[in-house]
């Protein structure tokens, strides 16, 4: 008689605690990392509080300390974080002292006061100008053309780039995300009304860590009769791997040793290599700045947003759970802003005559605006999480005490987003012309 096959898998504490920390991503492991380092490294600059024994310290002591390191961290260069830095930040410790301890300090009352500090010093970043995302650019035509024609689809190299560029704008794929570990069977072939296209195999992403086959519905159709049909180029590319490595990201062999057989060694891409995959396309091409990868995803948005797409239609394709995260995508063509202008041009008669004479050799325009809106030019790394970081403020709680005052007895004047301009309404009476926009009134005399 055959052993009966346990039903059960009986995990002891510490095999369910590897199984958690097995399904957190790679890259939230990493933040968490560099989150704790960065807090560890306060702790030794305090010089009175030791890192190792914040298990046995009570909470208002360590609610004054979090309060002192949201004001007084800093980057190597002094510059202090930006806004997602900072709320990365916290995070991580939320999570650190969730498993040491079990308590929140983000919801846990015992925390309010280093709660306020927080609040506090993201108004600052604010009204410094450092509250903003930093959007990653989207590929111009001109650039984009300058792409395609440096991809040539009969050498190795340019016939996987050219595939590369194809998978990550049609799926809208996130920067490395799964990249390393894609097989060339992950793209199935299929057919609908007699178009073929490629589909791809669903897979956890950050946005579905769960599998719900929501992450990527894209399609990626053919255009027959086009030399650079995408299904076709996957099609020749797929032909030309190496089939002793399901991947399919393979090494390309160099000059003279590729011919009727694979194209490709049994090794894959590094991948650091494919995560400046499109960093070294653009380079090489001589594209007018260096692209990521994000590039393209952000391309993908944009373009289909443009294109008058319903957002529910793009998350479709990006994976997106809300319609804000497209809107943070969808940035504003060069083009749009200056048919903007145009419009607004028109509408003072800009392009109907050149200005004459004032009534009065003056213009009496009358604005009355709530803010003024505050603009900083940011360098691409300073203040970001990843850079390392040894100097910090040194805030005295007394210090703390007065900067939660001057925020309760202060009104803070931060940078609104600017009104959009839908409707100018324009009312020409005898000779005066009046303009409404923006919460402006202008009068212009002739």
């Amino acid at each position: 008689m055959a052993a009966e096959i346990p039903r059960f898998d009986l995990l002891s504490e510490a095999e369910i605690d590897d199984l958690l920390q097995d399904s957190e991503s790679k890259n939230t492991k990493r933040q968490l990392k560099f989150s704790l380092g960065i807090f560890k490294d306060f702790c030794g600059a305090l010089g009175d509080v030791d890192f190792d024994q914040l298990a046995g310290i009570d909470l208002k002591t360590l609610d004054q300390l979090l309060g002192k390191f949201y004001a007084g961290v800093k980057s190597r260069s002094g510059e202090s974080y930006r806004k997602k830095s900072m709320q990365a930040l916290r995070y991580s410790l939320q999570k650190y002292f969730l498993n040491l301890r079990d308590i929140d300090i983000i919801k846990d009352t015992n925390f309010a006061k280093s709660g306020r500090v927080f609040k506090t010093v993201l108004r600052k970043l604010k009204v410094e100008g450092k509250a903003s995302e930093k959007h990653h650019k989207t590929v111009s035509e001109t650039d984009m053309n300058k792409i395609q024609n440096s991809l040539d689809l009969d050498t190795p190299r340019g016939l996987q780039r050219k595939v590369f560029v194809d998978i990550m704008t049609h799926f809208a794929n996130r920067g490395e995300e799964n990249l390393h570990d894609m097989k060339a069977d992950d793209f199935i072939l299929s057919e609908q009304n007699g178009h073929r296209y490629f589909r791809i195999v669903d897979k956890a992403t950050k946005n579905h860590p769960d599998d719900d086959s929501n992450s990527q519905g894209g399609r990626m159709f053919e255009i027959p009769g086009s030399s650079r049909c995408p299904v076709e180029t996957l099609l020749k590319y797929k032909s030309k791997l190496n089939p002793n490595s399901p991947f399919l990201w393979q090494k390309p062999k160099g000059a003279g040793r590729y011919g009727d057989g694979p194209w490709y060694d049994n090794i894959r891409v590094g991948i650091h290599t494919l995560g400046s995959m499109m960093k070294t396309i653009s380079r090489e091409a001589g594209c007018s700045t260096d692209y990521t990868n994000h590039c393209l995803r952000a391309t993908s948005i944009t373009t289909l947003d443009h294109a008058g797409f319903p957002s529910r239609d793009i998350m479709t394709v990006s994976g997106h759970r809300s319609e804000t995260s497209i809107k943070h995508y969808a940035q504003t063509s060069d083009q749009q802003k200056m048919k903007m202008s145009e419009t607004i041009s028109n509408a003072l008669g800009h392009a109907q005559q050149e200005p004459g004479p004032s009534h009065h050799g003056q213009q009496d325009q009358r604005c009355t605006q709530n803010q003024t809106q505050q603009t900083a030019e940011v360098s691409n790394n300073s203040g970001n999480i990843g850079d390392d970081i040894d100097d910090f403020l040194d805030i005295s709680n007394s210090q703390v005490e007065r900067l939660l005052a001057a925020v309760d007895n202060t009104e803070l004047f931060v940078a609104q987003p600017p009104v959009e301009n839908r409707n100018v309404q324009v009312q020409n009476q005898n000779r005066n012309a009046t303009f409404q926009f923006n919460n402006c009134v202008v009068n212009i005399y002739n």
